[in-house]
């Protein structure tokens, strides 16, 4: 496994994008001590903010997103990953690009997969975040405000190294994410 601990402003490994320890925090704390929200800028001057009661705003290449989970579909594993699609050809008919938050429990992971057709971006949101994500068989560990770029028909997979806290991250898809290009390799 590649130690990631060191801080590098862009580096290409292969064929996909990992920016480390890329994003700057900004958590606005209330009177109570409580956090209220935190704020990340990320290297590809994405910007996402956590709110409480599941509320998020992302600013990403142009687009002023808000978004909530109230009534949107939850894609579950019994894996331990849930992904709640805020925008995306599920939600608003979105065609050009999906947004989604994907939860991990503690030591949940996704089932390793594909996609022929479509770009992610990860942007790993979750406090004290530490994931291991292999990417066409490359592990790499990842941490709060990191980014990664998985191209198409790259298999990629997420572990939450956690043993007590669930791990989130933001996804963009574009196209939007589609269950018909979730491919799942043929084990040799």
């Amino acid at each position: 496994m590649k130690n990631m601990t060191e801080k590098f402003t862009f580096f290409m490994l292969g064929m996909f994008v990992i920016t480390p320890l890329s994003a700057m925090v900004e958590e606005t704390i209330e009177n109570n001590g409580k956090s209220s929200s935190v704020k990340m800028t990320f290297k590809d001057d994405s910007q996402i903010e956590i709110m409480p009661k599941g509320c998020v705003k992302i600013t990403n290449e142009g687009e002023a997103l808000e978004f909530n989970e109230e009534g949107k579909p939850i894609f579950k594993t019994d894996t331990g990953e849930s992904v709640i699609e805020y925008s995306g050809a599920a939600t608003d008919k979105n065609q050009q690009r999906s947004w989604a938050i994907a939860y991990f429990e503690p030591n949940g992971s996704s089932i390793p997969h594909y996609h022929a057709a479509r770009t992610e971006d990860y942007y790993i949101t979750s406090k004290n975040a530490q994931a291991l994500i292999t990417v066409d068989g490359h592990e790499h560990l990842l941490r709060t405000g990191d980014h990664l770029r998985i191209l198409p028909n790259q298999v990629h997979g997420v572990i939450n190294l956690s043993q007590d806290q669930t791990l989130s991250l933001i996804v963009k898809c574009f196209p939007s994410w589609v269950y018909s290009d979730v491919n799942f390799p043929v084990k040799k």
